[in-house]
């Protein structure tokens, strides 16, 4: 697996710990784990969201080795089952008043199309993007909501780099709020902030947390850490 750490990034420039809510700006960021179910305890101290965009983790070893990477291994015995994971994702973005994306790699693409219709949603698009404009993947548009309404453009052959700003641009207003569960160095986060949106996220991984955190600074807001996840009563 790729190292995380990357010169310069910001990985430790804030000291975020698990169960910590930050907020940068109109954003609003969780230190948190899906398997603990703290997505779902986010969804209910944030307005609710009108789209989101996710990449998930691509299949059991690489969640596994996010978890590892991350410091919350759960220890030897411990599995990510990749389909779980996805219903736990899925059952974020059902919460969603309208659109959502995800991106996953073209071998996973079925296991994901399988949660998305456990979950009551339906597929809208599907398109061949790619990831670092390298590893080939798959770009997956959903919904839940009555009405929702495919694409009038493509984005076969975009990349991720792209991507999110496009569909955030195209299925959502200024102003919404943005869910992403899987905030990694975020690309969500800054798309939103190109936007005019707000972002609302879940990041297992402290480094990567202080990552999006650092970007964000960069845009001009000062994170600061707004209590815990556990007692956190929404923005006042």
């Amino acid at each position: 697996m790729k190292n995380w750490t990357y010169s310069n990034e910001g990985g430790t420039r804030f000291d975020v710990q698990p169960g910590d809510v930050w907020l940068a700006g109109p954003h609003v960021l969780v230190c948190g784990d899906l398997e603990r179910g703290d997505h779902m305890k986010l969804l209910h101290v944030v307005d609710q969201p009108a789209m989101a965009y996710i990449d998930p983790p691509w299949g059991s070893a690489l969640a596994r080795g996010f978890r590892t990477k991350a410091g919350v291994d759960g220890g030897p015995g411990h599995r990510v089952d990749f389909g779980v994971l996805l219903s736990l994702i899925i059952q974020a973005v059902k919460h969603c008043s309208g659109h959502a994306f995800l991106e996953i790699g073209r071998l996973q693409e079925k296991v994901l199309r399988d949660a998305i219709s456990a979950g009551g949603g339906r597929v809208l698009d599907r398109w061949d993007t790619t990831y670092y404009k390298r590893y080939p993947c798959v770009l997956i548009h959903a919904g839940w909501a009555p009405g929702l309404r495919p694409a009038t453009t493509s984005a076969d052959g975009m990349d991720d780099a792209h991507t999110p700003l496009w569909a955030i641009e195209q299925f959502s207003n200024t102003g919404d709020t943005v869910l992403d569960v899987c905030a990694g160095r975020g690309l969500t986060a800054i798309s939103c902030e190109a936007a005019g949106r707000r972002f609302v996220g879940l990041e297992l991984s402290s480094y990567r947390a202080s990552v999006t955190l650092t970007k964000l600074e960069a845009l001009g807001h000062a994170p600061n850490r707004a209590g815990r996840l556990d007692t956190y009563k929404g923005v006042q």
